[in-house]
């Protein structure tokens, strides 16, 4: 016995048995529900294929459209926002095909937070958070790791983590940041615009200030901290730079440490150097295993 319903529209909640306190307005919202309770959908298609899931709510055309079964707690607003989530829950979408989840991919998606155009597009993992326009946009399809993990993603700014194929536990904030991430990173944390812009396969990398190893490909365990620090590392590994352009011209140098403005600036492929100290160690370029402390230091 179904009770306390309300439909309005063309075939909204046409097939309902059992299902209790639900609202359907639009044509075909809902049209297909049997059983499930207290969901609420508004706009053409919203919700039209959900069976027995319960606590739905899809505001606009086709928002949530796919889910049948065991799919509760979600939250879309927005044209096609969550349009082909099929099997998830607590998530949250807001904005026009935000978690529009077109992939294909039948693993569940749960408790995602999307927010903004196209935002979490083709996500369908979980506990990710995607804040502002293509924000980790469409992923071109997410690559596999390992364990088959790719969850725990955090992208806030237009563009971050967007055209990204990455691993796990990925904090991307800032406009562009990790935008073409193309390996299977994981771990990494990028604060800033364009940082780890062109990194591929790097992990465990931290690049915090606007361009902060924008080059990046597969350098790991790096550190930088700076504007435009380690701005052209690209297989280089284990370095730490701090200061504004420090360790810039460092492409496959590996355990440098490089603290005070352009602080071992002109180094490529120089190892195991250490220079503290603004300008510090500035000119050496392929020289390794020195140390350079004080201000222009080693020849700045």
């Amino acid at each position: 016995m179904s009770d306390n319903n309300t439909a309005l529209g063309k075939g909204a909640l046409t097939i309902n048995t059992t299902g209790l306190n639900n609202t359907a307005v639009g044509a075909w919202s809902s049209a297909l529900a049997t059983d499930g309770d207290q969901n609420s959908a508004f706009g053409t298609n919203a919700l039209l294929n959900n069976d027995s899931s319960s606590n739905n709510t899809g505001i606009g055309v086709a928002t949530l459209m796919s889910i049948t079964n065991n799919s509760d707690n979600n939250t879309a607003v927005g044209a096609n926002a969550g349009e082909y989530l099929s099997n998830g829950s607590n998530n949250v979408a807001i904005g026009a095909q935000a978690l529009f989840c077109d992939t294909g991919d039948e693993k569940a998606s749960n408790s995602n937070v999307a927010v903004g155009y196209k935002a979490g597009y083709s996500n369908t993992s979980s506990y990710i958070v995607a804040i502002g326009h293509n924000a980790y946009g469409d992923t071109g399809g997410v690559a596999d790791v390992p364990d088959g993990s790719k969850d725990g993603n955090i992208a806030i700014g237009v563009n971050a983590l967007c055209n990204s194929q990455l691993g796990p536990e990925n904090i991307a904030i800032g406009a562009n940041s990790m935008m073409n991430s193309t390996g299977i990173a994981a771990r990494s944390t990028a604060i800033g615009y364009n940082t780890l812009l062109t990194n591929t396969t790097g992990a465990n990398n931290v690049a915090i200030g606007s361009r902060t190893m924008e080059n990046n490909t597969t350098g790991s365990n790096n550190t930088c901290v700076g504007d435009q620090c380690g701005f052209e590392n690209t297989t280089g590994y284990l370095n730490v730079n701090v200061g504004e352009i420090a360790g810039y011209e460092n492409t496959t140098g590996y355990q440098n440490v490089n603290v005070g403005q352009s602080a071992g600036y002109r180094n490529t492929m120089g190892y195991q150097n250490v220079n503290v100290g603004t300008a510090a160690g500035q000119n050496n370029t392929t020289g390794s295993n020195n140390v350079n402390i004080g201000k222009s230091a080693g020849g700045g």
